[in-house]
C-alpha cells in the first residue's frame, strides 16, 4: 500500500476532495455546494472551518471536517463546531489510518477556540468517537416516519430489471445489517414491516388525531432567518440548549445550491410564531437485479414554534409534501421530548434502532460547560435534521 500522509486541507485540494466526497457520499454535486458548506458558513458564523485529509499517491483517500456553529445555552451563545464528512476510501479502511486522522483533527479543533465539538455518529464510528475521542452521548436520535400516500407511490414507482446484479450502497448497508444482527435480523426486519403496514393502514383510513388548521405563508428558504430573526430568542427559552438559529445561520443553512427546500412560517398577529422547513428526495434501491426507483421521500427538516402550533405545523407540512408527491415523510426527535410525543400523537412511528441508530455526541472542551451540555437534558434540547448535513 502507498504511503499515506495525514495533513491539513489546502485550497489546491478542492477538486480532488470534491471527487473523493462524490465517490464516498451521496448528495455531493458541485464546487458551489462545497463552497457553500465550508466557506460560506465561515462568513455566517465568523470562524474558520477545519478540514483534514489523507493523501496517497497525490490522491485524497480520507477526509474529516468540522463546520463552525454557535450554541445557545439560555442567554449565553458560545462557539462550537460539528464534525462532518468523515470517511476513508475502502482500500484504506481497517488499518488504523482513520484513527490517526481523527486524532490530528481533534487536536486542531481543541487549539482553534471552539468550546465543544458535536457530531451525529452512526453505529460504525460511534465507538471510535466514544473510546478514542472521549465523546459523550447526549442522546440517541429518534428517527420517526409516517406513510403519507399510497396513491403517490403508485403514480411514481418504477421497477426495472438490471442486466446484472447491482452492487449499490443500499445493498451493502442491508448486507451489513444482516451480518451484524444475524438471527435477530429477521425479527427486526419484521418489526419495520409491521410499522410500515400500520402506518399505511392509518394513511388509508385517515388519522384519528386532529389538529387545528393554520394558515402558512411560504417564504424564500435563504431568507427564512430574516423572517424569523425577532422570534428565536423567545422560542429558544423552551430548550436547555440548541444550535443558534439566528438570521445568519438560517439564511446560510437553507441556501444550499443543491437542495430543494421549502420554508413556511405561521404568524400570530404581526409576529412569526413558528416555521417549518421541508425537503424532498427521490429514492431508489436495487435488490439483486430488480431496481425500484421513483419513490419520493419527504422530510420535515426543521421545525421551531410555540408548543400549541407544533402539531398543526406538522400536519400542514405533510399536506404540502403530499402535494409534491411524497410517499412518506421522516422527522428527527429526541426521546421523551415534546416533539417526540407530538409526532406519536400525529401517528408517526420510530424506525428500528438497530437499523437506523444515530447518536448525538459531544466533546466539551470548556470545563465550565461540562455540566450544561449533558445527557440529563436530552428531552429538553432542540435537535433536527437541519442541524445535521444529511438533508
Amino acid at each position: 500500500m502507498s504511503k499515506v500522509i495525514v495533513r491539513r486541507f489546502r485550497e489546491s485540494d478542492r477538486e480532488k476532495t470534491l471527487q473523493f466526497l462524490k465517490n464516498i457520499f451521496g448528495g455531493w454535486h458541485s464546487l458551489c455546494q462545497w463552497n457553500w458548506k465550508f466557506r460560506d458558513v465561515e462568513k455566517a458564523q465568523g470562524r474558520k472551518s477545519i478540514i483534514w485529509v489523507m493523501e496517497a499517491d497525490g490522491e485524497i483517500v480520507g477526509h474529516l471536517a468540522a463546520i463552525p456553529m454557535r450554541l445557545r445555552i439560555g442567554t449565553e451563545v458560545v462557539p462550537v463546531c460539528q464534525m462532518v464528512d468523515g470517511a476513508t476510501s475502502p482500500q484504506y479502511r481497517h488499518k488504523g489510518l482513520y484513527r490517526k486522522l481523527f486524532q490530528e483533527f481533534l487536536n486542531d479543533v481543541a487549539e482553534s477556540g471552539f468550546v465543544a465539538t458535536f457530531g451525529f455518529a452512526n453505529r460504525f464510528v460511534h465507538h471510535l468517537y466514544e473510546r478514542q475521542g472521549n465523546f459523550k452521548n447526549i442522546c440517541q436520535i429518534k428517527k420517526m416516519f409516517k406513510v403519507l400516500s399510497l396513491r403517490n407511490a403508485a403514480n411514481t414507482l418504477r421497477i426495472s430489471l438490471l442486466e446484472k446484479s447491482a452492487d449499490t450502497g443500499e445493498d451493502s448497508l442491508l448486507k451489513d445489517f444482516f451480518v451484524a444482527q444475524k438471527e435477530k435480523a429477521l425479527f427486526m426486519l419484521w418489526n419495520l414491516v409491521r410499522k410500515v403496514l400500520v402506518s399505511t393502514a392509518t394513511s388509508i383510513l385517515g388519522s384519528r388525531s386532529k389538529s387545528d388548521k393554520i394558515e402558512l405563508s411560504e417564504t424564500e428558504p435563504k431568507s427564512l432567518g430574516t423572517e424569523f430573526n425577532g422570534s428565536w430568542i423567545n422560542l429558544s427559552q423552551d430548550y436547555k440548549f440548541a444550535f443558534e438559529r439566528d438570521e445568519e445561520f438560517l439564511n446560510w443553512r437553507y441556501s444550499n445550491p443543491e437542495a430543494d427546500y421549502r420554508a413556511y412560517v405561521v404568524r400570530k398577529g404581526n409576529k412569526v410564531a413558528g416555521y417549518v422547513v421541508t425537503a424532498l428526495e427521490e429514492k431508489s434501491i436495487s435488490l439483486g437485479r430488480l431496481r425500484f426507483s421513483g419513490l419520493k421521500e419527504g422530510f420535515i427538516v426543521d421545525l421551531v414554534a410555540e408548543k400549541d402550533l407544533i402539531l398543526p405545523l406538522i400536519s400542514a407540512a405533510e399536506e404540502e409534501l403530499k402535494k409534491r408527491q411524497a410517499c412518506w415523510t421522516e422527522c428527527w426527535a429526541t426521546d421523551d421530548s415534546h416533539l417526540f410525543k407530538t409526532l406519536r400523537t400525529g401517528t408517526y412511528h420510530q424506525l428500528p434502532d438497530q437499523m437506523y441508530k444515530v447518536y448525538f455526541v459531544a466533546k466539551v472542551h470548556a470545563q465550565q460547560l461540562k455540566g450544561k451540555i449533558s445527557a440529563e437534558y436530552s428531552k429538553d434540547i432542540l435537535v433536527s435534521l437541519g442541524d445535521s448535513d444529511i438533508v
